[in-house]
């Protein structure tokens, strides 16, 4: 299922560059233009943070390039904590936090509370300060060369 999310400038401005190369209309989408299944995880996302070893050419295999690791052991469930609290710490209104993550408020206030653009706004400012704090720490310009 599609929905729509707030991406704070930083993250658009990835997404652009990674549009601007993909031949296909969404971001994230197989190699052939079709969405990702949730199962995406294993086979994409996973060995992008955890490394792959090589494979060469066999039958009815392609070669496949090894790389090393750049955050070996990282889940899903880490990424989702670790996106639950930067927004709890850049102070993200529980009924957008609950949106943002997938989830719907829970109660009648679900029902009652909806984000605001003012809320949506501060939380991509928000999004941008850590990001921006970072690079900073880092001593980077940006994530990849231009």
């Amino acid at each position: 299922m599609a929905r729509d999310i707030d991406v704070p400038p930083f993250l658009a401005g990835l997404l652009e560059k990674h549009l601007a190369d993909w031949p296909h209309d969404f971001a994230f989408t197989t190699l052939k233009g079709k969405w990702w299944w949730r199962s995406y995880w294993h086979t994409v996302l996973r060995p992008a943070a955890g490394g792959r070893d090589a494979r060469p050419k066999a039958r009815g295999t392609a070669v496949e390039e090894g790389w090393e690791p750049i955050m070996p052991g990282l889940t899903m469930r880490d990424l989702r904590h670790t996106h639950d609290m930067w927004q709890e710490e850049i102070g993200v209104r529980p009924v957008l936090g609950y949106e943002q993550m997938g989830h719907k408020y829970p109660g009648i206030k679900g029902t009652y509370r909806h984000p605001t653009p003012p809320m949506r706004q501060e939380r991509l400012d928000g999004l941008q300060r850590l990001y921006e704090r970072a690079m900073s720490n880092l001593g980077w310009q940006s994530v990849w060369e231009s």
